[in-house]
């Protein structure tokens, strides 16, 4: 959806560049287990999310 609207904006006499969206390393499926479990959130605070989402 960025991409699009970046799209739009340049349409429009903006400058972006669109192959420059969602280039982190995290935002691809690219993990080893190993690395994965790096990479998520501690427990505690995937908990506190998920009771803060439930009120």
């Amino acid at each position: 959806m960025l991409t699009g609207l970046l799209a739009a904006k340049n349409i429009l006499g903006e400058d972006h560049d669109l192959w420059n969206v969602n280039v982190e390393r995290s935002y691809h499926e690219e993990f080893t287990k190993e690395q994965w479990q790096e990479a998520k959130l501690p427990e505690k605070t995937v908990e506190a999310y998920a009771a803060s989402a439930v009120r």
